[in-house]
């Protein structure tokens, strides 16, 4: 401390040097203490602003697939701001994006005890990749019941309705996905066209017509699909090409074609899991 020392002798000789009295030492030594003290508050209040900063240097590099660079930024945000929900998502995602399935996992549960129960959206996520589609399914479900702004509560209805599909619920995932449709137009209605999910609703019903044998219904369905499905992940860009059969070189050019046309100063399309939406309980 300032009060013994080597701390203490060195504000003396200081005190010294600048022609200070011996009777006014204790005092000047309060007063630099109080500064100090003052400048580590100040310094701890800007912390969440300086872990801000990384956050948004890690999502200029995540959408330009510098993972490793993104991993780096996102895991110095947490360093200054370890509570912070959103950090521990978007860590989780280029986790994802490089296969740590488990790593991820856990950011996403950090980011669920934190606070955020859009977190069961992203764990719903992992289930998939993990094939445990029961699991995604609850973890879908809780998140439709704190989905808050419409594209998020798309998402989740058209995750919700890819899970429901692959247990072969098909009615309930029909129902499902009819109403992610619905706000995927209402989407579109207030000029969001080719956003991250959008149009992939339409390719998992698709699938089901098909299944069920309404070939009318599944060519309209994967007519619109052809036109508009802009995956958000590697799990949705696998899925059109390995179960419902699709040119993945076509899925990429309309990707693009779209986006530019569409939405010229959004992120570029890519395999991204992460697009920042407001989490549930708000940014910290």
């Amino acid at each position: 401390s300032l009060n013994g020392g080597a701390g203490k002798k060195f504000i003396d000789n200081a005190l010294q040097q600048l022609g200070i009295p011996k009777t006014y030492h204790s005092l000047a030594t309060f007063g630099v203490a109080f500064l100090l003290l003052m400048g580590a508050i100040v310094t701890q209040l800007n912390l969440p602003k300086i872990a801000d900063i990384y956050y948004k240097n890690g999502l200029s590099y995540y959408k330009k697939g510098l993972w490793e660079s993104a991993e780096d930024e996102f895991q110095q945000a947490l360093e200054l701001d370890s509570e912070n929900p959103k950090f521990h998502i978007a860590l989780g995602s280029v986790y994802q994006e490089q296969g740590q399935i488990d790593q991820a996992e856990i950011q996403y549960q950090q980011a669920l005890k934190e606070g955020d129960n859009i977190s069961f959206n992203y764990l719903g996520y992992i289930s998939i990749v993990k094939k445990d589609f029961v699991t995604a399914e609850v973890f879908f479900r809780i998140a439709l019941e704190n989905a808050k702004d419409i594209k998020t509560k798309y998402r989740v209805l058209k995750n919700l309705g890819w899970s429901l599909e692959e247990q072969k619920k098909y009615d309930a995932a029909i129902s499902t996905l009819q109403q992610a449709i619905a706000l995927n137009k209402e989407i579109e209605k207030i000029g969001e066209k080719g956003f991250l999910g959008s149009g992939m609703a339409e390719c998992f019903w698709g699938q089901i017509l098909t299944k069920k044998g309404e070939k009318k219904k599944a060519q309209a369905a994967w007519k619109n699909c052809d036109l508009a499905a802009h995956p958000e992940s590697i799990e949705e860009y696998k899925w059109l090409v390995e179960v419902a059969g699709k040119d993945i070189n076509q899925i990429v050019k309309n990707n693009w074609s779209s986006f530019e046309k569409n939405n010229q100063n959004s992120v570029a399309p890519s395999s991204r899991v992460f697009s920042p939406v407001p989490s549930s309980s708000g940014d910290k």
